[in-house]
């Protein structure tokens, strides 16, 4: 029952009237289908800050990040003149 009214809080009223009329299983999609919503709206604002961050990289070291996120190519370190 806890489980229930922690979900119910996260929805919007009329999802709210759904769930009070809903099965199990029903209720049990409604929680998935929010789930997948939120999941979205996560990777959404993680890809958003990664190309913040990498804006960030290239304007303050004048070269793009490398294909593995590393910084640095390694291009004229440790070598001998």
């Amino acid at each position: 029952m806890l489980l229930v009214q922690l979900v119910l809080t996260k929805l919007s009223s009329v999802q709210q009237i759904q769930a009070n009329r809903a099965t199990k299983e029903e209720l049990k999609q409604m929680i998935l289908a929010q789930n997948d919503v939120m999941l979205r709206s996560l990777q959404q604002q993680g890809i958003a800050e990664r190309d913040e961050l990498q804006k960030i990289y290239e304007k303050r070291f004048h070269m793009p990040l490398q294909a593995d996120g590393s910084g640095f190519s390694g291009i004229g370190v440790n070598k001998k003149p």
